[in-house]
C-alpha cells in the first residue's frame, strides 16, 4: 500500500524525531573554581600571569565539587544518569581533572587512587589528600583524557598543560593513551596565538563526531566554559533558531561546576537496526520458526 508523503506543517518546527540510534547524552560539566579564576574575576589582565599556569582549584572550587557530590546523592534521577554513563572524558589539565577527583573521588575507602595528594602552596594549591574512586560514584566507568576537551588553546598560562609524564604521577586513576605528545605541543604564548573561535569550533565538531564513534551512549565530559559555549551556540539545534527557552538553557556563560545534560543528533550515523529495542517487523523467515511443543 502506497502513502503520500505530504511536507511537514508550520508545527513542526518545534519538534524533531530522529533515530534513536542517531542520539548520544553527554553531560557537560565546567571545572571548578581555579586560582586564575579567582584572581581573573578581580581583574582580567591576571588570565595571563604566569603565576596561573595550569591553575589548580582554590578552596571554594573543591568546595563546590563536594556540592555537586552530595547534590547527586540526594536526586535519585541522578543516581540513575550516574548508573548508565561508562566514560568519563576529561580535559588534561590539572583544574579539570582534579574537579573529576572532587566529584568522583573520595578521600575515604580502598578504592583506586584517581588524584594522589597534594600539598598547600600560597596562590596555587590548596592541601588535599589522596582522592580515590567513590565506587558509588563511578562504578564501571572509565576515566579518560582527551585533548579535543581543552579549554581555548594559546595565549593565557592558565590554559597550558604540563607534561603527560606528570599528570600520570599525580592522576594515576585517569587513562592518558589518547593524549599523543607528552609535552604541550599545542599551547603558544601571545595574545595573537590564541586559538581563533573559528578553530575551536571546528575542534568542538571533531569531538561529537569522536562521541559518535565511541560505543557508550552517555558521556560525561569535565571541561572548560569556552569550549562548552562555543559547543552549545555552534551547534544549537543543528542550525536552526532556537526558541527562547532552548536559548536559556544553553547561551549563557556556564558557572563552575555547573552540567548542563545535552542530547546530541548526528543524521548521518543513524542506525536504528543495531538499536536492541529495534524490531523489522513482518514475518518471520521460514528458518526462524520454532514451532512450540503441541500441548496435550
Amino acid at each position: 500500500m502506497g502513502w503520500v508523503r505530504t511536507p511537514p506543517s508550520e508545527s513542526a518546527r518545534d519538534v524533531a524525531v530522529v533515530p534513536l540510534g542517531a542520539t548520544k547524552t553527554v553531560y557537560l560539566i565546567r571545572h571548578a573554581e581555579g586560582f586564575h579564576n579567582e584572581a581573573g574575576e578581580k581583574d582580567p589582565r591576571e588570565y595571563g600571569n604566569e603565576a596561573y599556569a595550569d591553575a589548580r582549584l582554590t578552596r571554594r572550587g573543591w568546595g563546590q565539587c563536594e556540592h555537586f557530590r552530595r547534590t547527586m546523592e540526594r536526586r535519585e534521577a541522578m543516581g540513575k544518569m550516574l548508573e548508565r554513563c561508562e566514560l568519563v572524558v576529561v580535559s588534561p589539565l590539572t583544574r579539570a581533572m582534579e574537579t573529576c577527583a572532587g566529584m568522583f573521588g573520595t578521600a575515604d575507602g580502598e578504592g583506586e587512587v584517581l588524584m594522589a595528594p597534594t600539598r598547600a602552596v600560597e596562590m596555587k594549591s590548596c592541601e588535599r589528600p589522596a582522592m580515590r574512586r567513590d565506587e558509588r560514584m563511578c562504578r564501571k566507568k572509565k576515566f579518560l583524557a582527551l585533548e579535543m576537551v581543552r579549554e581555548q588553546i594559546g595565549g593565557n598560562p592558565c590554559d597550558r598543560r604540563r607534561t603527560i609524564d606528570e599528570y600520570r604521577t599525580e592522576f594515576p586513576g585517569i587513562d592518558f593513551s589518547l593524549v599523543e605528545e607528552n609535552e604541550d605541543v599545542l599551547w603558544k604564548p601571545g595574545k595573537e596565538n590564541r586559538e581563533p573561535e573559528n578553530v575551536l569550533r571546528q575542534r568542538c565538531r571533531q569531538f561529537l563526531n569522536w562521541c559518535f564513534d565511541r560505543e557508550e551512549t552517555d558521556i560525561i565530559v569535565v571541561t572548560h566554559s569556552a569550549f562548552m559555549c562555543n559547543l552549545m551556540v555552534e551547534y544549537c539545534l543543528g542550525g536552526h533558531q532556537p526558541c527562547e527557552v532552548v536559548k536559556e538553557h544553553l547561551y549563557p556563560w556556564p558557572k563552575n561546576c555547573e552540567c548542563r545534560p545535552l542530547v546530541i543528533v548526528d543524521t548521518r550515523r543513524a542506525s536504528p537496526s543495531k538499536h536492541p529495542f529495534y524490531h523489522a517487523g513482518g514475518d518471520p523467515e521460514p528458518e526462524e520458526y520454532e514451532l512450540a511443543p503441541h500441548e496435550e
